[in-house]
């Protein structure tokens, strides 16, 4: 039975009476919808008649029976990169979303059922029977933020990210600890008496370069050129390439150690037991770092060693950023780090000049 609204049909059964509308927009797919109130089906109606026309996102059938788990099969099969340093730990918190709220339809994903996934994942210990901290929960958040926003703006098969909503947790602020130059050398002469054969040319690369530790570790032969003294990276943690300048001590100690090397020009450079992966560099690294009597001091520290010293020797902050792969000048910004004898000594120029 047709009603005074077009395009809203009465329809009275068993079960009682409902509400049909359908939406014909020349341009669009035709969408339908059941209500059994008068009053929300035609609300319905106007709401979707004005998303049309705006190009924003309706809440489609499509919509109403897509589950979580589908969108993130599809991210991990289109979007997650095997190749990426952290595909194993993403691909990790991907799977548990889809164990906790695969089932869900995915416009009933909300923030309220969100945030109670992360309470009870803070409530759960990890593998070890460790407590998980806050920027571990953080991170499953982001992790699941990427699935939502692609499916959002690209994908248009919800209205709106709602972990966009939710607050992230505090988590504790770290000294950013660079080392001195002296610091520097006295850390490499501990790697140079190492026994592994492979210590000195990472840790003098990581140093020289500013380069990330994953980036170091993916480094295949052809990306080195001894003869030209560079290194190409062929993608980054931003997905950027670049070619950066090889120095001594890196290139010197590079070129020794690569005299032993018996790969072909696609292996790692830093080959683990397993020659398809790269090498677990953690051990050999806590073993230098005691012996060298340096605290608290992890591998990406070096990246904010290098660029702080750089900085100190008055390299132009636009060229540290390419040397180390920033977009921004900000970011750059936000990795230097003065050390105290640095400052004093400027504050030192600075109180001789007005004396």
């Amino acid at each position: 039975m047709k009603t005074a609204e077009p395009g809203i049909e009465k329809i009275e059964g068993k079960r009682g009476t409902v509400y049909r509308v359908q939406i014909r927009k020349k341009g669009h797919k035709h969408q339908s919808r059941t209500f059994t109130n008068f009053r929300q089906a035609k609300k319905w109606k106007y709401d979707t008649f004005n998303a049309l026309s705006a190009g924003d996102i309706t809440d489609t059938a499509t919509m109403r029976r897509t589950l979580l788990s589908h969108i993130i099969q599809r991210y991990i099969e289109n979007i997650l990169d095997p190749s990426s340093s952290n595909y194993k730990t993403r691909l990790g918190q991907l799977k548990w979303w889809e164990h906790e709220l695969g089932h869900c339809i995915i416009t009933n994903i909300t923030e309220d059922v969100i945030s109670e996934s992360l309470d009870n994942l803070k409530k759960t210990p990890d593998r070890f029977g460790r407590s998980r901290k806050n920027a571990t929960i953080n991170r499953y958040a982001t992790t699941l933020s990427c699935v939502l926003e692609k499916a959002f703006k690209e994908w248009r098969l919800i209205q709106r990210n709602p972990v966009r909503n939710l607050k992230k947790k505090s988590e504790p602020k770290q000294k950013k600890k660079v080392l001195t130059f002296s610091k520097c050398q006295t850390l490499l002469s501990v790697c140079k008496e190492h026994p592994s054969k492979y210590a000195l040319a990472l840790v003098s690369i990581l140093l020289c370069t500013g380069f990330r530790k994953g980036e170091v570790l993916s480094l295949r032969r052809k990306h080195v050129s001894l003869e030209k003294e560079y290194i190409y990276l062929e993608t980054s943690k931003n997905s950027d390439s670049r070619t950066v300048p090889l120095v001594d001590p890196a290139l010197r100690h590079l070129k020794n150690y690569l005299l032993s090397f018996k790969g072909d020009e696609n292996d790692f450079i830093f080959p683990g037991r397993n020659k398809e992966k790269p090498i677990d560099f953690r051990a050999t690294w806590r073993a230098i770092l005691k012996k060298a009597d340096i605290h608290d001091f992890t591998t990406h520290c070096t990246r904010y060693t290098t660029i702080s010293l750089l900085s100190e020797l008055k390299v132009p902050v636009n060229i540290i950023a390419q040397i180390v792969g920033h977009r921004t000048i900000d970011m750059t910004m936000h990795y230097t780090v003065p050390s105290l004898d640095f400052m004093r000594q400027e504050l030192q120029n600075l109180g001789s000049e007005i004396t």
